[in-house]
């Protein structure tokens, strides 16, 4: 199997991959081994500029979003696109392809995905993306939208407002509440959440966002090129996980027991390592 990867999901008992590879493809691996399965949801190719996406997966189903061009070349605007197996109750018949934004003149990219609860289960489903002027690169605004059991798409509108250009990077959504991060003007890391939004003083890029037993973690890679993370237990504290290091970035992150784990890579010795016990 290859391919770009757009996402990555686990739902306890395997893991689900959304990538491209002469299309774009989900496929599943169980924790227990064997070969993957996979199925072809597009048949988009584009690499110039690549698409974007991100899948959620729950009981050895999905729900998937990225990102494609109607027209292939690189000012072409991106439009979001969805598929899925999750449903219960009146929605357990799959979606195989689905068009979701048709606003005219505008991108829409960067797409991130949580599951909600419903009446027949975790069958809804809510996104943040980004609706940019593309190539140009002068505006960028994040959006929300709903997805409904059945796919059908609502778009709840605009949700930043202060930026110039707010991309969103990563969310999680814990005992019914939503947790957003996404970079500002390029360097700035912004929370929108339950507890309050807010702006971090140390500048950085790609944040990820992680919650468990009511703590909320929050790391990037700061302006020096090191794992930074900030927690909020009552209050909010962040550190650089690795002062006095060389160049290096983070990829991950993820909590369990109210402690946080960043997984980051070194650019000076080509070696992944872990922090845990945030």
């Amino acid at each position: 199997m290859h391919g770009r990867v757009l996402a990555v999901a686990d739902d306890g008992e395997a893991t689900h991959l959304l990538y491209q590879n002469h299309g774009i493809y989900v496929t599943k691996r169980p924790h227990t081994g064997g070969m993957p399965t996979g199925t072809k949801v597009s048949s988009f190719a584009g690499t110039n500029p690549y698409p974007s996406g991100d899948i959620v997966a729950q009981a050895g189903r999905y729900w998937a979003v990225w990102t494609e061009q109607l027209v292939q070349n690189e000012l072409a605007p991106f439009k979001l696109f969805e598929a899925k197996t999750i449903g219960a109750g009146d929605c357990t018949d799959p979606i195989l392809k689905k068009q979701l934004t048709f606003v005219a003149g505008w991108n829409d990219d960067h797409p991130t995905i949580v599951l909600r609860p419903a009446a027949a289960g975790l069958s809804t489903a809510e996104v943040w993306w980004s609706r940019n002027d593309g190539a140009r690169g002068e505006t960028a605004h994040i959006y929300h939208g709903r997805l409904s059991c059945q796919g059908i798409w609502s778009s709840l509108g605009q949700l930043s407002t202060l930026g110039d250009d707010d991309f969103p990077d990563a969310n999680r959504s814990s005992a019914g509440n939503n947790h957003l991060v996404f970079n500002r003007n390029l360097d700035r890391v912004v929370y929108i959440g339950v507890i309050g939004n807010r702006v971090f003083n140390t500048h950085g890029f790609r944040p990820r966002v992680s919650t468990s037993s009511g703590v909320l973690f929050v790391a990037y890679t700061n302006t020096g090129r090191h794992p930074f993370a900030a927690m909020y237990r009552g209050g909010w504290v962040g550190y650089d996980l690795t002062p006095g290091a060389g160049s290096q970035r983070l990829l991950a992150l993820t909590a369990a027991g109210g402690r946080g784990t960043a997984l980051a890579a070194s650019f000076v010795t080509d070696r992944l390592y872990a922090v845990p016990g945030l």
